[in-house]
């Protein structure tokens, strides 16, 4: 009861009023009084306090709102169904023949790579009573959700495992195809050349390069070459910084090839067999959505005796997956 009354509109007049019509000697007094209960407790006079409350949340926990997969990697999208299925084909090789003598047969090699869509959710459980006293909620907590999806998506999309129901993430070995360090337990410049020689010419046109925000700061540091790996005619000064741009876009090139961030990629780049990066063809990552996200709000929420608990859940579904089609199409940078 207090609380609802010294938050109400018609207390805050009440007080103000009351300090207006107090005497000069009254008026000091309760400036007294009024500074004690700011820098006091509570049970010396911050109770009578009018107050203002804000009911918006604040939010304090994790999200991962820098994601480069769905700006840059392919995403499919499917209806009626939660499994994907493409064709995939092999070089056609041509040669040299001589004259007169049967052509050499050498027709390509089909593969079928597959997708299944997996379950994501979250669960919510709020009482009667803050829906009583909070009809609007259920917006603020549509927030929340997603972003509760966003940091999902990019951690798996990262490092998911790619069994059962998870993701097989870009930064997870073999995922593409590895590229040793050329010296144990180090990562360095030469590196950065041997991984771009590595990379069939096929897939140069359109790579990228994807790590951590610590592991480009790390070749930033390597910059001493007057612009030779950032393509900068000002040497390391002009590296700049790196923005927090919600598609992982740096705006910098390495090597001619655009830099990413992806927040969930490794940080360390001396654990022995530890993907520290990858430069690969981001339209060769697809992402399959299953169309389609349910809300749903469950009107009675019960305890293990059937007993209803006073609480309603609101249940978000969706399904999605995520893996490399082609193997071949990137580099992964591996810590010998």
């Amino acid at each position: 009861t207090r609380i609802l009354l010294t938050g109400s509109p018609q207390y805050k007049r009440a007080f103000t009023e009351s300090l207006k019509t107090m005497r000069p000697n009254d008026v000091l007094e309760q400036t007294r009084a009024a500074a004690l209960a700011v820098t006091g407790t509570t049970t010396t006079g911050g109770y009578m306090l009018p107050y203002v409350f804000d009911p918006t949340f604040i939010k304090t926990g994790a999200w991962t709102n820098v994601n480069p997969y769905r700006s840059i990697c392919r995403v499919q999208q499917i209806v009626g169904s939660n499994n994907w299925q493409g064709v995939s084909v092999g070089a056609v090789p041509a040669i040299y023949e001589t004259e007169a003598l049967a052509v050499t047969e050498a027709g390509p090699t089909f593969a079928r790579p597959s997708l299944t869509a997996q379950r994501a959710s979250s669960f919510v459980s709020l009482s009667y009573e803050t829906l009583q006293d909070r009809p609007d909620v259920l917006s603020e907590l549509a927030d929340l959700i997603q972003e509760g999806k966003d940091t999902l998506e990019e951690n798996q999309f990262s490092i998911g495992v790619g069994t059962t129901v998870y993701p097989l993430g870009l930064f997870v070995k073999s995922t593409f195809t590895v590229k040793e360090t050329i010296t144990d337990n180090t990562f360095a410049v030469a590196d950065l050349d041997a991984t771009e020689a590595a990379l069939p010419i096929r897939h140069r046109a359109n790579a990228v390069w994807g790590y951590s925000r610590a592991v480009i700061r790390i070749i930033e540091g390597w910059e001493t070459a007057y612009g030779k790996y950032f393509n900068s005619t000002l040497g390391y000064p002009a590296v700049g910084g790196l923005p927090n741009n919600p598609g992982g876009n740096t705006g910098k090139t390495l090597l001619g090839y655009p830099v990413y961030e992806f927040p969930s990629a490794p940080v360390t780049v001396t654990g022995d067999d530890t993907i520290v990066g990858a430069l690969f063809d981001p339209k060769q990552y697809m992402i399959l959505d299953r169309v389609g996200m349910n809300v749903e709000l469950i009107p009675n929420l019960m305890d293990g005796n059937g007993a209803p608990t006073g609480q309603r859940g609101v249940l978000a579904l969706w399904r999605n997956t995520a893996k490399a089609l082609n193997a071949d199409a990137g580099r992964q940078v591996n810590i010998n």
